[in-house]
């Protein structure tokens, strides 16, 4: 009888087990798969658009060097002020505060000396912007004018005058490669439909830097030691520097992480620039162009005098220096609110189709540049620190509605030669920015109440003068030169 043999049971048991666990590792493979796919699915849903980036990055690019412009504006306050011991709050800010005899008259000078290399670097700036350098270009001018920063304290302490207009006239040529560059990198990554709403954000940082370093410059001249005020905005401009270098890329194109949606929508919604000869004639012939240089103009007028000279005007008042920075940077809280909010209702006004382009950026104009001007007349009348402050607010809070008239209309005329344009008009408009420390510095000497009431008859009229050749030359549509057929004509050239 043949008995039917048994497997062994330990075998078999063994033989089981493999299986058992091939079976287990097909089922943790499957579950890391779901939960790859999971985490893809996550991914998506957590993509935040690159464009939002670049926006970050050129936004806190601005708002570091114009944050970093008041060191020196804020410091003066006490080398003008004989009486500025008695408005820090410390032994040790007492004993830092600088010992130098410089007057108005050479504190506009080297406030002045700036802006003029940064005049210098405007077209050479939009030229190489244009050979897509733009977010190099952008980069590298703030963190030079932040490392140059860190030489200002040398210069105040020992009170070598001429070292220290030379540190700020290299700073201004640093400084002055940042703006023809934005505009390309503004051109770059935004739809053109949308460009006055993100360079609504992006400018808000522009007129954001005054409301940090304001106060914060005050806080600090007023408890510890004045030279820190540069030596931290020059550290924030290094560390900036270092996450551009990592995060910011020429275009959407040659971003490494876009999305395929968001690329595909950026290429579809901007116009493409090719490479061309520079109609300069056409360029400079432009009454368009002309009105954009002296909106400009007048803008580095006002804005350059409030940043380099607000807190001399408040110490009219006998503020201390934590409530002079603090009342310094009230106005330009309102204007990056204001600023930000104008780039929607261009937006809305624009998607609405009964008002051109043209209409609109007149109006947002001649609302930001008229109230401001109308302020200037009425700080005539000033007589308390809060009529001041109040009137200051008005007028510089709603001269951010003017970033969507004049300020972005590089973009509309000449997309394809915005940077270009952008650094002409930079070039003659910052004369504006040179003149007004010059000027009112020879007419507040001495610093007297009613001799900074004359300075703003002056600028009031100055900003009136924009507002009336804005209104008349300025224009929202493709110019005839930069259309089509002649663009055409400029590449077989």
């Amino acid at each position: 009888m043949n008995v039917p043999e048994m497997g062994n049971p330990m075998t078999n048991e063994k033989e089981n087990k493999p299986s058992a666990i091939n079976g287990e590792n097909i089922s943790k493979d499957n579950h890391s798969a779901d939960n790859k796919e999971m985490k893809e699915d996550k991914n998506k849903d957590l993509y935040f658009p690159r464009r939002f980036i670049v926006v970050a990055l050129c936004w806190s690019g601005l708002l570091i060097v114009h944050a970093m412009r008041v060191n020196v504006g804020i410091t003066v306050v006490t080398i003008l002020d004989t009486d500025a011991h008695s408005k820090v709050g410390s032994e040790a800010a007492i004993l830092s505060l600088p010992k130098v005899t410089w007057n108005s008259k050479m504190i506009g000078v080297l406030h002045s000396i700036f802006y003029i290399g940064f005049i210098i670097t405007q077209i050479p700036g939009g030229y190489i912007s244009r050979k897509s350098y733009s977010t190099k270009l952008f980069s590298l001018g703030i963190v030079i004018s932040c490392i140059l920063n860190v030489l200002l304290p040398i210069g105040i302490q020992n009170a070598n005058y001429y070292f220290t207009c030379f540190i700020r006239l290299c700073q201004g040529l640093s400084e002055g490669l940042i703006f023809p560059a934005l505009y390309k990198i503004m051109h770059n990554w935004f739809p053109n439909r949308s460009v006055h709403k993100y360079g609504g954000w992006i400018f808000g940082g522009m007129y954001a830097g005054p409301i940090i370093g304001f106060p914060l410059d005050g806080l600090i001249i007023h408890y510890w030691k004045w030279p820190y005020v540069f030596y931290l905005h020059s550290l924030t401009g290094i560390i900036w520097f270092i996450l551009s270098y990592l995060l910011f890329y020429e275009n959407p194109s040659t971003h490494p992480s876009i999305s395929e949606n968001e690329l595909s929508y950026l290429l579809s919604h901007q116009e493409i620039v090719k490479e061309m000869k520079i109609p300069w004639c056409k360029i400079f012939s432009s009454t368009a162009v002309w009105a954009i240089i002296t909106c400009n103009f007048v803008k580095s007028w006002m804005f350059i005098l409030m940043l380099t000279n607000e807190p001399v005007y408040l110490n009219q008042f006998k503020f201390t220096m934590v409530e002079n920075g603090v009342f310094s940077a009230l106005p330009h809280i309102l204007k990056v609110i204001i600023a930000s909010v104008s780039g929607y209702l261009v937006e809305i006004l624009l998607n609405l189709n009964k008002i051109s382009k043209t209409n609109v950026r007149k109006l947002f104009n001649t609302l930001g540049f008229g109230i401001e001007s109308l302020m200037c007349y009425f700080l005539v009348f000033a007589n308390t620190g809060i009529e001041a402050v109040v009137f200051l607010c008005i007028g510089i809070g709603f001269s951010g509605l003017a970033v969507s008239g004049w300020q972005i209309n590089f973009l509309d005329i000449a997309p394809e030669f915005s940077g270009v344009i952008a650094g002409i008009s930079a070039t003659f408009g910052t004369f504006g920015g040179i003149l007004s420390p010059i000027l009112v510095g020879l007419i507040t000497h001495p610093q007297t109440l009613a001799n900074w009431q004359y300075s703003f008859i002056l600028t009031g009229s100055v900003l009136a003068f924009g507002v009336f050749i804005f209104a008349i030359f300025g224009r929202g549509d493709r110019l005839n030169w930069n259309s089509e057929e002649e663009i055409i004509l400029l590449e077989k050239k």
